[in-house]
């Protein structure tokens, strides 16, 4: 399982993507796929299933929600078993305390 935050998520999805097969699990707590605004990923290697999380906040002054659900939508066409959460008013800085919260909602074999 490859894990992050923030530049940490960035770096991890990024590895993933690079590496896809499957694995473990990702997980990337604000942070998505590298690049600028128009990027184009080179889809290579399949997820096989590989369960995905990634949240982030509406507000996140770091990493737009959109980044995160363009790097969502990019895993699951490369087979991964995605899931998105965007939780709404929560800062970059508010992911200690949303972190049982964010546990509860990865999926079961995540936990």
């Amino acid at each position: 399982m490859v894990l992050g935050f923030s530049q940490g998520a960035c770096l991890a999805t990024e590895f993933a993507l690079r590496h896809a097969s499957r694995i473990g699990g990702v997980v990337a707590f604000s942070g998505g796929a590298i690049g600028p605004a128009g990027t184009t990923w080179y889809e290579s290697g399949h997820f096989d299933g590989t369960p995905v999380f990634f949240g982030c906040s509406d507000v996140d002054s770091h990493v737009p929600a959109s980044r995160v659900i363009e790097s969502a939508e990019l895993c699951a066409r490369m087979g991964a078993s995605v899931t998105t959460r965007i939780y709404p008013g929560m800062g970059l800085g508010a992911w200690a305390t949303a972190m049982p919260r964010a546990q509860a909602e990865a999926p079961a074999h995540m936990r």
